[in-house]
This record gives C-alpha cells, sequence and structure tokens, in this order.
C-alpha cells in the first residue's frame, strides 16, 4: 500500500467517526426514568363490633312548641253606632303599646262616640226629676180614677228613663276596653283614627305568670299521651331539662272547628304541660320541645338497630367467636328507633357484627 492509498484510507475513516459523532446530536436526550409511588391497594372498611349488653329500654315519643301563656285575652269593643246595622265607630285613644305592664281595670282604648257622655249626664239629670215626681205621687193617696192613672203613669215613665239611660250606659261601657286582669300587652291591631267594628280584635292581654309548655306530637303517638303523664322538657335558653306532667291532650281535628264554620283552633291540637319551675326568661313564645315517656322496661338484652339483619324472613345477627362467624337467629320484643330488645337468641356478652 502506497503512502496515498494510506492516506485516503484514513481520512476516510476520520470523516466516517466525525459524521457519526455529529449523528448522535440530531436525536432528542432520552428522558430520565420517572419514579411511580408505590401502589398499595385499599384497606377493606371493618364491619363494626358490639358486645351485647343488658339494660334499661325506653320507648319516647317527642314534640316540639313554645312555652305559652295560661291566660290569654284577645280584646274588643262591643258597640257601634245607635243605627240599626251598628256601624263603625273612630278609635279617639289608645293608651298601651306591645310590652307594657298593665294593671286590672286599666282603661287600654276608646271610641270616639261624639256626645254620648253629655246624653248620659242629660238622661241622669232627667231621671232624677222622674224620681222626684214619682214620690210625690206615691205619697198621694188616690180619691179616684184619674189620681191612681196619674200613679201609674208616673212609674212607668220612671221605668223608661232607667232604661234608656241603662242602655246608654251599656253603649259607652261597649265603647271602652279595659284590662280584665293584671299582664302585659302582647299585640295591638288598631291604630287611633282607625275605624272599628264592634267584637274586631283590637288587643291581646296574656299574665305572663301563669305559662304552660304547648307542644304538638306525630298522629301515631297521640294515643298513647296520658294526662298526668311526665315529660322532660328543654325550653331555649335554659341549660337543663326541666320535669313537667301533661294537664291536657288535644281533641280530635273534628271537634277544634271554630264557631260559625271557621278553620279550627290550631292551640287546640296541642299537648299541653305544666312545668312547676319554669324559670322567668321562658317568657311566651319561647321554643320548647318535650320528651314523653311512653314505655320502658328494666334490664333486657338489647342491641343497636343496625346490628339486626332481616332477609327471606328471617331475622337474625351475626355472632364472633374468635376468627369465626355464624347467623344467630333472634326474636325481638320492644323496639325503638335506635335499639332493640332482644326476647330469645342472645343472653348478653355475645360479639356481634353490624352492617
Amino acid at each position: 500500500m502506497n503512502r496515498r492509498t494510506a492516506f485516503l484510507l484514513t481520512f476516510l475513516g476520520t470523516a466516517l467517526s466525525t459524521l457519526a459523532l455529529g449523528g448522535c446530536a440530531l436525536f432528542p436526550a432520552e428522558p430520565a426514568e420517572e419514579r411511580l409511588p408505590d401502589i398499595r391497594p385499599p384497606k377493606i372498611a371493618e364491619k363494626p363490633e358490639h358486645v351485647v349488653a343488658r339494660g334499661r329500654l325506653v320507648l319516647t315519643a317527642r314534640g316540639q312548641g313554645e312555652v305559652f301563656s295560661e291566660r290569654e285575652a284577645t280584646l274588643s269593643f262591643t258597640a257601634g253606632d245607635d243605627t240599626e246595622n251598628a256601624r263603625p265607630l273612630k278609635l279617639k285613644t289608645l293608651t298601651v303599646r306591645p310590652g307594657d305592664a298593665v294593671r286590672k281595670g286599666a282603661l287600654l282604648a276608646e271610641l270616639d262616640t261624639r256626645n254620648l257622655d253629655l246624653e248620659i249626664e242629660k238622661m241622669r239629670d232627667q231621671l232624677k226629676v222622674e224620681e222626684h215626681k214619682l214620690i210625690l205621687e206615691i205619697r198621694k193617696v188616690p180619691q179616684n180614677e184619674a189620681e191612681r192613672l196619674a200613679q201609674e203613669q208616673a212609674k212607668a215613665s220612671f221605668r223608661e228613663q232607667a232604661r234608656a239611660l241603662t242602655a246608654l250606659e251599656r253603649r259607652q261601657s261597649g265603647a271602652r276596653i279595659t284590662a280584665p286582669f293584671a299582664g302585659e300587652i302582647v299585640r295591638v291591631m288598631k291604630r287611633v283614627g282607625d275605624e272599628v267594628k264592634p267584637y274586631e280584635p283590637v288587643l291581646t292581654l296574656v299574665d305572663p305568670t301563669a305559662r304552660l309548655v304547648g307542644v304538638r306530637v306525630a298522629d301515631k303517638d297521640r294515643p298513647y299521651l296520658r294526662l298526668g303523664m311526665t315529660a322532660s322538657v328543654e325550653v331555649a335558653g335554659v341549660e337543663k331539662p326541666l320535669p313537667g306532667n301533661v294537664v291536657h291532650l288535644p281533641a280530635d281535628a273534628g271537634d277544634r272547628a271554630a264557631p260559625g264554620g271557621g278553620p279550627p283552633d290550631e292551640r287546640e291540637g296541642l299537648v299541653w304541660i305544666r312545668v312547676d319551675d319554669l324559670p322567668d326568661e321562658a317568657a311566651p313564645g319561647t321554643f320548647a320541645r318535650a320528651t314523653f315517656e311512653l314505655l320502658a322496661k328494666e334490664d333486657v338484652v338489647k342491641i343497636p338497630r343496625s346490628f339486626l339483619y332481616q332477609y327471606g324472613g328471617r331475622t337474625y345477627v351475626i355472632v364472633k367467636d374468635g376468627d369465626k362467624r355464624r347467623e344467630v337467629d333472634v326474636e325481638v320484643g320492644l323496639e325503638t328507633p335506635t335499639e332493640v330488645e332482644i326476647v330469645r337468641g342472645l343472653t348478653g356478652g355475645e360479639r356481634i357484627v353490624g352492617r
């Protein structure tokens, strides 16, 4: 091999090596291997277990409502004008506002009866005149029929004047509202200047010292309630439940219709409870709820309701013995929303498995 040939071979090898090395740069760099986190299979949730125990089982009923005043009166006027249709009169005086305390007999509101006071005063004066005439006539011994008739006319005139005065005084009384008992005004439905019809509600008066708790219970629980039954009462703002007794039970819906075919009185649908030590802060209108103990059984085998299985006509529990499990048929007694009495099948101390 001559020098020229050797030179060409050397040059060709160098060129091929350079080309190979440069071509590698044309390809992207291989990414670094990504490390994946260890994937662990999730734990299968373990079913809850419970040790069967004996104890007290109570069936209860619950209701909620509020504190009411035992003594409440909706007050109205009985007077209208002196026409046959008794048109409304305007409210002239209103002496109270909601929250005001009033004494028995206090004047609360009065209608504008125009000249009624003056008419009554004139009628009283006339009655005194007729009374004087009657006394003079009675002192006379009638000598003839004319004198006897004069006496009878004097008596009749006096009676007529007395009846007229009584009617005016009754009308005046009906145009005023006075407090029938000491208490607190909780509602005022009219303002001065409003026209008010006879017997239209104007004020509501309650006695805040005489209070009851009224609650509404489910229809299915009503037949089991009895007068005198104890209740545990919770009142908003009072820390501890208070003991009470049922003093009135609701009437049937058909017996609660208001007079005249109006809607039923909803308060008649409540169970009323007297709480002897009701604190002062439990004012009428305060939220309250009550729990009634319908039936209680002592020292019974009981389990949580969620540990009882029912399938294919069977009622059973799953008892755990070490690592083994077996199904045990049971007989159920008293049931509550959360617990069940077991009459047969368990004796207590067994460990059972729930859902």
